[in-house]
């Protein structure tokens, strides 16, 4: 059986018997990053050394990926979902922050990613959306430990964080997914797929909107990057 066909029948199952997926446990906790900053977060726990770290859009907050962490548990992926600084129950405010500010947002994805080796996980990916999408390149461009990236509506250059040299660093595997009337981050998206080293994948839609707005109108969306992850997470 196709293996695109066997993901979307076992996601398809679990929603046939009413369940989201299992959980391991739940856990709400406060992450402190390289430069002092406290921040909220959540990881939704699975067996397994797979994980995935989840950063949102500008003004929201890891309660964005609620739903979509409960799915990848049931393929065993652990997921943090973190409130950037300036986001949600994290320190400061987003609308106060300059350019160097948004950029220091890597030290988050930092403090993330301890909590889960701390916890047995050795394989980790990361997805962003918009702002969070270039946030996750930048860092994944500086740390080869991450396995792979899922961009979600990326720009070249959202609030000074510009990827553009990230991308000509950054050598593993890329998805990026973005809404064709998305016009911003659709044409940045091209720019990041031609220039990205490694394997890499455009996946393009219509009429979705931008960034985790999409995730709950697409199922063929979610079932790619489940699809992505479990190939890619080894």
């Amino acid at each position: 059986m196709d293996h695109k066909l066997i993901i979307a029948v076992i996601i398809a199952v679990i929603f046939l018997v009413g369940c989201e997926g299992k959980v391991v446990s739940t856990e709400d906790v406060w992450l402190e990053t390289s430069d002092g900053k406290r921040l909220g977060s959540t990881v939704w726990y699975s067996r397994g050394e797979k994980a995935v770290i989840l950063i949102h859009m500008l003004d929201h907050d890891r309660q964005d990926w609620r739903y979509f962490a409960k799915k990848l548990n049931v393929f065993r992926i652990t997921a943090i979902g973190i409130d950037l600084r300036g986001h949600g129950e994290s320190v400061d405010d987003w609308k106060d922050f300059s350019e160097q500010d948004f950029n220091n947002m890597i030290r988050d994805v930092e403090a993330a990613k301890k909590v889960l080796e701390k916890n047995g996980k050795k394989s980790i990916s990361i997805i962003g959306a918009s702002i969070g999408a270039n946030i996750a390149l930048k860092y994944a461009a500086q740390d080869s430990d991450i396995k792979s990236v899922v961009l979600l509506s990326p720009g070249i250059n959202y609030k000074g964080i510009n990827v553009e040299n990230d991308t000509k660093i950054y050598d593993r595997p890329v998805l990026i997914i973005v809404s064709k009337e998305d016009t911003y981050p659709y044409e940045s998206s091209q720019i990041i797929y031609e220039k990205a080293k490694g394997e890499k994948e455009l996946y393009t839609v219509e009429g979705l909107g931008h960034g985790t707005d999409m995730l709950p109108k697409s199922q063929d969306m979610e079932n790619k990057i489940v699809e992505f992850l479990t190939d890619t997470l080894k």
